[in-house]
């Protein structure tokens, strides 16, 4: 009984309160980095970060791929690149031909 009541208050607690901590955070900067940069950036520059982040995501899965333990996040990663190399390509275009 007593280890179990050391268990939850050394443990569980501490990790269960940094991860609110990190989720907190990181929605608080994702906030701040959308408000303060991102809005600020003209569509090209925004479509150039896009296609920048899904090119780095592709060759971060491409650089795993060989690795045993990692093959299944490595595919993960492959396949979420490509979602996000088609996805920014048809809005662009989409939004180039709306344009004229």
């Amino acid at each position: 009984m007593r280890v179990d009541i050391e268990k939850f208050l050394g443990m569980s607690i501490p990790l269960r309160s940094g991860i609110l901590f990190l989720i907190i955070a990181s929605i608080l900067f994702t906030h701040w980095l959308y408000i303060n940069v991102i809005l600020k950036l003209s569509l090209i520059q925004k479509i150039a970060l896009s296609y920048a982040l899904g090119v780095f995501i592709l060759i971060s899965g491409l650089l795993m791929r060989p690795r045993g333990a990692y093959r299944w996040f490595s595919e993960t990663l492959l396949g979420g690149s490509i979602a996000i190399l088609a996805i920014v390509s048809i809005v662009s275009y989409s939004m180039g031909c709306s344009a004229k």
